[in-house]
């Protein structure tokens, strides 16, 4: 990853503190007071994954502060949630910071399920960071990773709830077309961790090897004769360190995104796992998004159960990309929506 966490004075990586034995407890202790004591351990937990979009780039309005609606901020502490959710400031670990955050879906849509249901005391979780791809996003392990640091969060916020759901909104730096790669270049760093059930496997090219095929190269091969939907997709990835890896992954999005889901399910115990899942908005400069539709085909296409996508088209951008505050306003609202009818007229339970 680009920024590794901040190393204490005692050489170890703040957010290991989350869970080594005889740290101090974050989640339990670090703002605790700003959790009613009916609410503790009783916060419906909801994780804001993904890029810009989920962090957030829409002007700060004044919205509503909610007696039941908490941060876990990236500070580690319990809060009243206020916006920007996805502050920097104080942060602990760097891996996931966005400077510059502002208006997100994450906080409308915690206002939204407490309007449709005010018994709801809810807990939300930022990890998401600008400028990633899928690839990013693939199952690693290791703290200074976005899934490593994400599960890291979800555990240290969980003695205050339990996780209900992961809302996920990525997709555009994907999209990008071939001559603005130059941007998605990742230092050789960290190949993902990958699980026997995942699909998409990764080998570094050996020096020599001709990786003149746009950084990668795809083939399929069969894990059971029969079962042709367990096929194993193998991504060829440079070696040349300087070179880095070409993260950009468009005709597979759909494939590592469902490996994401396959890893934080099993990684959180939890086979049945709620994600939200938003499609990416309209295009405003197909010159440089080339494979923008391509994209948007591989997220319609998701059949993954318990996978449930909300539609962007239409709303309005403050710039190319990036969603104006109403419109992730309305986002919000939408994946609020779409949470309360998969779980029905009560997800108290």
């Amino acid at each position: 990853m680009r920024v590794y966490p901040t190393i204490l004075a005692s050489g170890i990586p703040a957010l290991l503190l989350f869970c080594l034995p005889g740290a101090p407890t974050v989640s339990a202790r670090d703002g605790d007071n700003a959790i009613q004591a009916q609410h503790r351990g009783e916060l419906h937990l909801f994780v804001l994954a993904g890029q810009s979009n989920m962090s957030g780039r829409g002007k700060l309005l004044n919205q509503p502060v909610d007696s039941s609606i908490y941060l876990f901020g990236n500070d580690g502490k319990w809060k009243l949630a206020r916006e920007p959710l996805d502050s920097c400031e104080n942060q602990l670990d760097q891996v996931s910071c966005d400077q510059g955050a502002g208006t997100g879906p994450g906080l409308a849509f915690a206002l939204e399920l407490r309007k449709l249901r005010p018994d709801m005391a809810i807990g939300l979780i930022p990890c998401a960071k600008g400028a990633t791809t899928i690839f990013e996003w693939d199952r690693r392990m290791a703290p200074d990773s976005l899934y490593g640091n994400c599960l890291l969060r979800i555990r240290a916020a969980s003695d205050m709830g339990a996780i209900k759901a992961v809302l996920f909104l990525q997709g555009e730096w994907d999209a990008l077309g071939p001559s603005y790669w130059d941007r998605l270049l990742l230092p050789n760093h960290r190949l993902p961790d990958k699980l026997p059930q995942q699909r998409v496997r990764y080998r570094v090219l050996e020096p020599g090897e001709d990786s003149g095929q746009a950084a990668r190269e795809t083939e399929q091969k069969q894990r059971y004769e029969s079962s042709p939907e367990q096929s194993k997709i193998i991504v060829s990835l440079h070696s040349d360190p300087v070179r880095g890896w070409n993260r950009a992954m468009p005709d597979i999005w759909g494939t590592i995104f469902e490996d994401f889901v396959i890893g934080l399910r099993h990684d959180l115990g939890r086979p049945e796992l709620t994600i939200l899942l938003a499609q990416i908005g309209d295009n405003h400069n197909p010159d440089a998004y080339t494979h923008w539709s391509m994209v948007q085909s591989q997220q319609e296409a998701l059949s993954s159960k318990g996978v449930i996508m909300i539609r962007t088209r239409g709303l309005p951008l403050r710039d190319n990309v990036h969603f104006t505050a109403e419109s992730s306003i309305e986002i919000g609202k939408r994946f609020a929506r779409a949470y309360l009818d998969k779980e029905g007229p009560d997800s108290r339970d």
